[in-house]
């Protein structure tokens, strides 16, 4: 079989990691690697991040490196997917599967994109990795590729990339169990694999709010980001610096701890005996002997091109781009597509187009052919040109006729108003999370997060067992409107003491009114609890739960 040209992109946010490489069934031959830095700003938005890597999409495209028939590959942001470890009884998997997903996707099921693997089985119990992202979020990277006359063959996640590429180093298996730790700008992936099990998390701690933290004395976010990655050297224990990034760390230490125990819970594994760095701000002087020391596990640099013939670069840079090459060849057990099936049917129908019309005319003239042989006149040949053209013609207005179809259901979903109104409940989610972990301390993590809305409050009220108050709601759209948002959380220290600072913290964030604590479990050292926040979406100074109360009728329940 012929080696096909391949393109593996890492979509990052300050970056596009590009490698391009030849593959054939077990076999990657690298070409060249290149890093492209997005010209926008720390805090610009996901429409200047599009425009951005669209800018870049056609630089390459103009340099020859890309262009329509390039089967391009890419590692979607990995702040946008949501990674789930589910153990689902074996022989019930197919059955049970969708409705497992469904209880751990914060959307509706209908507007995702997901795939899974099984990982590990273990007695009757089958171990189910899941991956999933809006359809939305991929359709619009999709459309800027489409803008730059490209197409997308295949999508997936850096953590995912991240597993395929250990277990191809190791030859189809990871002997000594391993974690490898990617800190990218928005994203931090930490992978655990032993043997063939693997497992996933992204954690919260990123390379940007290490950046911040070296912006509280005034510094741009600029220069931040080149102290931090040029400047700070963790050794140097009398370095402020240092101190203030061995602070922030302490809390991607703890994340780190926390996950070994999960894994080691939810899969039956050992303890890793190494942790492997890589990502662009794993490239902080002294991280790894800091990591070592904190961890107690024996801490180096993953060397991403050691499997690979041909090609060099940064290693730091291109781990995640060169996993998806070891799933597109073959080598490695797991992979999962999250373009959306419209779009993929698409492009193999458009792959295969102009061989069907090809095909389509080539009958024609054949049977152009026959009728001219069975007929004795003089104008056969033109008769018969005339027929294929028909034909051929015929076959086009087929291929318009299915675009129309695919127009029209395009435009059916953009007219569905519940459509849009659970879209910009799943922003909220966004929103809100990411208002509220801006502004918690380092020794403060969030990994949860459940939505009430007004329907959802009336049942817990009617269903308890002090009825006095209870709220009557008869509109059902009124009944879906988010008024409180349910956040997991955990605290390392007293939380006692720090309550008050936190509810004082959370009251002064945009869309919020404070939180109650809906309940907590004290540890040795830390707390795990729920912080229930009131939204007040109109910010003016009072909930909005307590703004619908008055609204509507309360029904006594004597």
């Amino acid at each position: 079989m012929a080696d096909k040209k391949v393109v593996s992109i890492d979509l990052g946010r300050e970056a596009l990691k590009f490698v391009y490489a030849q593959v054939n069934k077990g076999s990657v031959k690298l070409v060249d690697c290149q890093s492209v830095t997005l010209e926008i700003s720390h805090d610009a938005d996901d429409q200047a991040w599009r425009a951005a890597v669209l800018e870049v999409l056609k630089q390459q495209k103009a340099a020859g490196s890309l262009d329509k028939k390039s089967e391009i590959y890419v590692t979607l942001p990995s702040s946008q997917v949501l990674a789930r470890a589910l153990k689902i009884p074996t022989a019930d998997l197919q059955n049970q599967l969708e409705e497992e997903v469904k209880k751990n996707l914060p959307l509706p099921i209908e507007e995702a994109e997901w795939g899974y693997n099984v990982v590990a089985e273990a007695g009757d119990a089958s171990h189910i990795s899941l991956l999933a992202i809006k359809t939305s979020v991929v359709e619009e990277i999709n459309a800027v590729f489409e803008e730059a006359g490209l197409s997308i063959a295949g999508a997936t996640s850096g953590a995912l990339d991240l597993a395929d590429l250990l277990i191809a180093q190791g030859n189809g298996s990871v002997e000594t169990p391993t974690a490898v730790l990617s800190i990218g700008a928005s994203s931090t992936n930490l992978v655990i694999a032993e043997g063939k099990k693997i497992w996933m998390r992204t954690l919260p701690v990123t390379g940007a709010s290490l950046v911040s933290s070296l912006t509280a004395g005034g510094a741009s976010f600029d220069d931040a980001r080149k102290t931090l990655l040029n400047e700070v050297d963790l050794s140097n224990a009398e370095s402020e610096s240092a101190k203030t990034i061995g602070q922030s760390l302490s809390r991607l230490v703890m994340e780190i701890t926390r996950s070994i125990v999960n894994y080691r819970t939810s899969l039956s594994g050992e303890k890793p005996a190494k942790l492997l760095l890589t990502g662009g701000y794993a490239k902080i002087k002294g991280l790894d002997a800091f990591l070592q020391d904190k961890l107690k596990t024996d801490t180096a640099y993953l060397e991403a091109f050691s499997s690979f013939e041909g090609g060099s670069g940064d290693s730091f840079a291109f781990a995640e781009a060169l996993g998806a090459l070891t799933a597109v060849s073959g080598q490695a057990p797991y992979s999962v597509n999250l373009v959306p099936g419209d779009l993929q049917w698409q492009r193999s129908f458009d792959g295969k187009k102009p061989l069907i019309i090809a095909a389509i005319a080539l009958l024609a003239v054949l049977f152009g052919a026959l009728w001219f042989l069975n007929q004795g006149k003089i104008s056969k040949e033109q008769e018969a040109a005339q027929t294929a053209q028909d034909t051929l013609q015929q076959a086009q207005k087929y291929d318009r006729a299915i675009k129309d179809v695919q127009k029209n259901i395009k435009a059916q979903l953009a007219d569905n108003e519940l459509y849009g109104r659970l879209l910009w409940e799943r922003e909220a989610y966004v929103y809100t999370l990411s208002q509220l972990a801006s502004k918690m301390p380092t020794n403060m993590w969030l990994y949860g997060v459940r939505s009430f809305t007004l329907g959802d409050i009336s049942e817990e009220n009617a269903l308890s067992s002090n009825a006095s108050d209870v709220l009557v709601i008869n509109n059902e759209e009124d009944a879906k409107t988010l008024v409180r948002i349910g956040i997991e959380c955990g605290y390392y220290g007293n939380w006692a003491e720090a309550m008050p600072e936190i509810q004082k913290l959370v009251a002064e964030t945009v869309g919020n009114a404070g939180f109650k604590v809906g309940r907590d479990l004290p540890w040795s050292k830390y707390t795990e609890l729920q912080m229930v926040v009131d939204l007040d979406w109109n910010n003016n100074g009072k909930d909005d739960f307590s703004e619908y109360k008055e609204k509507f009728s309360l029904k006594s329940g004597r």
